[in-house]
């Protein structure tokens, strides 16, 4: 197995690290003098004094660093001598989680949050200067990380040669919480104060996904983000997309069992991923018209519910009235079998289209999903029972009324579109509602 930084999120002056834990000493010893303090502004008497290797560390809130500390309303500071070997220009790296700030003889060179920071100079050989980082976090989960290395200008054609012999490539990214979030400072292609200014996937990522196409490797495209992202190449030309989201600290471990076929995923979209903004109604139109899966009427690049499996579910006997009263309960069943190799979780799913009404209502809306397991050639009859409410619209008063006329019952694996109508992976049945 090979790894190899490729690119940044939204550029290709990637970080390389080339840290020498020999040239830190700190009271001849390698590596850092740590100052740990029970607050958040490194004040008072240090509570834990220790030597560190290394700046490099992550804990969650609360835990247990020592007897004496643990990883909330705390701060750190790290001394050490940094003598160089060699003559040259050297940079150094920090990040930290609230904050982190980098001091080189007693001079502030850079601030980092989450992002990081970075600070090149020249150092000649054998002459020394005083490194100190300071850190403080106040809640939330913990982490630091100090190092040194230079900045390599990456290309496309150049990574997609180091991967080239490759049995098959794994391609890691899609943004981050780094860029997007409330009121951040940052202010780059496709990002600002926070917010997104388009959806689509960074440019260099797609720039270097075509060269890794290139190789005639199959590729897997892991898309790491907390929104939707609009990756309308990728969809078309990388045979392989996991949507991970922020995983955890277990999310790579995560990952590598659905890579790996160890656990058969289930997953299905909680928002309707677009092909581009250009499909959407301008950020300040608050009407919802064509917008999310309820009133858009494109094609979205994957709808709300979309999810695959390693195994296969075929639907069949839906069961329901043809006719109901009004402000009455309704009763659906449907059989769902499992007709693939293996075991797996299917998503059953129920929509509901109102086709006869005055009022402006949702193209289809979801009213109920049941999550099923079923061993290989299994069949399982799932039920729903939707009230009244569940079949009523809303007025121009803003008030839940049911309206006779004909409604639209919609059970499968997604929702009812087209593709999946011919695919029998969903059924639908109208009925007609009936006043009192």
């Amino acid at each position: 197995m090979v790894f190899e930084k490729g690119i940044n999120l939204v550029d290709n002056n990637v970080f390389k690290s080339d840290y020498q834990k020999a040239w830190f000493k700190s009271n001849g010893i390698e590596g850092f003098q740590a100052e740990y303090f029970n607050n958040p502004k490194l004040e008072g008497s240090p509570v834990l004094v220790r030597s560190e290797d290394e700046i490099n560390f992550r804990w969650g809130d609360g835990e247990q660093i020592a007897d004496s500390i643990i990883a909330r309303n705390f701060s750190i500071r790290w001394t050490s001598v940094f003598t160089p070997e060699i003559s040259g220009e050297y940079t150094f790296s920090v990040m930290g989680d609230d904050w982190c700030r980098l001091f080189i003889d007693g001079e502030k060179k850079a601030e980092a949050g989450t992002r990081g920071a970075y600070y090149t100079f020249r150092a000649e050989k054998g002459k020394s200067h005083k490194v100190t980082i300071e850190y403080s976090q106040k809640a939330d989960n913990a982490e630091v990380k100090f190092d040194m290395g230079y900045f390599e200008q990456a290309s496309p054609a150049t990574i997609a040669s180091c991967v080239k012999d490759a049995d098959a490539i794994i391609f890691v990214g899609g943004i981050s919480a780094k860029l997007e979030g409330e009121e951040m400072p940052v202010e780059i292609d496709g990002f600002k104060g926070g917010d997104r200014t388009n959806i689509g996937l960074p440019k260099i990522q797609t720039e270097l996904m075509k060269a890794l196409k290139s190789t005639g490797k199959p590729i897997v495209f892991v898309n790491m983000s907390g929104s939707a992202i609009g990756f309308e190449w990728e969809a078309q030309n990388i045979p392989a997309i996991i949507q991970a989201w922020y995983g955890g600290q277990a999310g790579g471990t995560a990952i590598a069992d659905v890579l790996f076929g160890d656990y058969n995923p289930a997953g299905r979209l909680p928002v309707t991923f677009y092909k581009s903004v250009s499909d959407l109604p301008d950020f300040e139109d608050y009407s919802m018209e064509n917008r999310t899966y309820r009133y858009f009427k494109g094609e979205p690049l994957y709808p709300f519910g979309y999810g695959l499996s390693y195994t296969s579910f075929t639907y069949d006997n839906l069961e329901m009235p043809d006719t109901l009263m009004a402000n009455s309960n309704l009763n659906i069943n449907v059989d769902v079998s499992d007709t693939g190799a293996i075991d797996g979780d299917e998503v059953v799913q129920l929509y509901v289209t109102n086709k006869s009404t005055g009022y402006r209502s949702p193209i289809c809306a979801l009213k109920g999903f049941q999550r099923i397991h079923l061993k290989t050639g299994e069949t399982k009859k799932v039920s729903f029972n939707l009230c009244s409410s569940d079949l009523s619209v809303i007025d121009s008063q803003g008030k839940v009324v049911q309206v006779e006329g004909e409604l639209i019952i919609s059970v499968g694996g997604g929702q009812p579109t087209s593709q999946f109508i011919n695919e029998k992976k969903i059924l639908h049945k109208e009925m007609i509602v009936n006043s009192l």
